[in-house]
């Protein structure tokens, strides 16, 4: 029994020197928004394009990374203005509910955990002029990575809370939650 545990020990200590070396990494803080079309009691979500030209996956909130200079109510600004093409009223921003997600993945064999904080607010468009569902039509900005928004899509709560849309797009599931919450606070 005892040689039994020895040779266990052993092994474990070997296997530590084969475990990747692991580095602490902090993302940059995104922000997102929930936009609800007083219209219709739909949320709109969006679509990208990725550089290469292929469509993402999944919709999102509109939203962003925060740029270090900027507040995050700059940033909402901004995003909202860079994936809708339109603003925000004023006085309509409110916080909404702070995710934070941690995760662990190998980079260059070493394990890096990453930490990402999304901020979720809540706000309206201007003169509630919402984009028509399908291909924009507005006039969008592509981010620094060269994706731009292709679609609006429209999704009501409950499709929200099924984490998949009609047309089979996955959607986030802290988008799920933060929707709950908002659902939640009867904004």
């Amino acid at each position: 029994m005892q040689a039994q545990k020895k040779y266990e020990e052993q092994n474990l200590r070997g296997l530590a020197n084969l475990r990747p070396e692991r580095e602490e990494l902090h993302l940059e803080q995104q922000v997102r928004l929930l936009l609800k079309d007083p219209n219709t009691d739909r949320f709109l979500f969006v679509q990208e394009q990725k550089a290469d030209g292929t469509l993402s996956n999944h919709i999102k909130t509109v939203g962003g990374i925060r740029k270090p200079q900027e507040t995050l109510e700059d940033a909402i600004h901004r995003e909202v203005e860079e994936e809708v093409g339109l603003n925000i009223k004023p006085q309509s921003l409110h916080p909404l509910t702070v995710f934070t997600d941690r995760r662990e993945k190998e980079v260059g064999g070493t394990l890096r955990v990453t930490s990402s904080t999304v901020h979720f607010y809540y706000g309206t468009l201007v003169e509630d002029k919402f984009p028509p569902e399908g291909p924009v039509t507005t006039n969008v900005r592509e981010d620094e990575q060269g994706n731009k928004t292709a679609f609006f899509h429209y999704l009501s709560s409950a499709e929200i809370q099924h984490a998949q849309s009609k047309k089979g797009l996955k959607i986030f599931e802290a988008t799920n939650k933060a929707v709950r919450y908002f659902l939640d606070k009867s904004y």
